[in-house]
């Protein structure tokens, strides 16, 4: 995992991760989803990070974390992404959380929905061979009648696949993140096996 700049080694490495008293395990896949506000950088609107989670394989939360705006935030797209400005006046600086971000997911499977997005407003790459994205995988496509290399609805899969309504009005990172690990633990099997085809 590295940042888009040349970050320094990290030293430490995670295990399990301290939650209120409780051991939460880090296991071999995790699932992540972000939560966007609008910004400007100069002229131009851009995508700001406001909210990261993450999720294990057993849909136990390792992080939720709002996250202070790196530019003057313009829209917080409240009616999406569910932040509010009251939110983001304690918020994590960025550095920090894509720093924490970077540590937990290194090496780990990462599962999550149009996956491109989350990492873009991280500032972080990961290996393609340990992506796992619900919106590229063909079967689902498939199921959602999609046409091939049209990416179906977080919200579409949910239903088809989980028989569960979500998004039903302002998203919620932690619900997202459980759901996309449900559907991957469904498909785990059949995914997995035809990666090692490749």
């Amino acid at each position: 995992m590295q940042k888009f700049a040349e970050r320094k080694s990290v030293a430490c490495s995670f295990k399990n991760i301290q939650k209120m008293g409780e051991k939460i395990e880090l296991t071999k896949e995790l699932a992540i989803d972000c939560e966007f506000v609008r910004g400007l950088a100069g002229e131009r609107e851009i995508s700001l990070l406001a909210r990261v989670s993450i999720v294990n394989a057993n849909g136990k939360c390792i992080m939720d974390k709002f996250v202070k705006p790196t530019q003057k935030v313009v829209n917080y797209c409240t009616f999406v992404s569910g932040i509010r400005p009251c939110d983001l006046i304690n918020a994590d600086p960025f550095d920090k959380v894509q720093c924490e971000v970077a540590k937990i997911i290194d090496g780990r499977i990462l599962v999550g929905h149009a996956l491109d997005n989350d990492l873009l407003v991280l500032k972080l790459t990961h290996p393609q061979k340990l992506i796992r994205d619900t919106s590229d995988y063909l079967p689902l496509q498939f199921i959602c009648r999609n046409s091939l290399g049209r990416r179906p609805a977080l919200k579409t899969l949910a239903k088809e696949v989980l028989g569960i309504n979500i998004q039903q009005g302002e998203h919620n990172s932690v619900i997202d993140a459980k759901t996309t690990m449900q559907i991957y633990n469904i498909y785990k099997k059949q995914w997995e096996a035809s990666l090692f085809l490749k």
